[in-house]
């Protein structure tokens, strides 16, 4: 399907776009190869899928026990109290 520039002219309109003569041409080309695409999706033939459901994957969620928080700490880099110490990610305007 090849689009005319008044097609592509319209179009900028409705988009509010201003578009000189050249990028009207060029743009008319390349919407009319977008087309041709689209155009070929017609040839596959279509099925219609069941909608997805949300069922668990993998292993049941059971509660398991927390680290020892001394080991944690003991194996941070920097702790403040009961607290591992990380870098600061948001600048000081935060």
């Amino acid at each position: 399907m090849a689009l005319t520039r008044e097609e592509v002219r319209g179009v900028a309109a409705l988009a509010r776009l201003e578009l000189d003569e050249s990028e009207e041409a060029l743009f008319a080309a390349q919407l009319s190869r977008v087309l041709a695409y689209i155009d070929q999706l017609d040839r596959f033939e279509t099925v219609e899928l069941e909608p997805a459901t949300a069922e668990p994957v993998g292993s049941e969620d059971r509660p398991r026990p927390c680290l020892d928080s001394e080991v944690v700490l003991a194996n941070a880099p920097a702790a403040f109290g009961p607290f591992v110490v990380v870098p600061r990610v948001l600048g000081d305007d935060a």
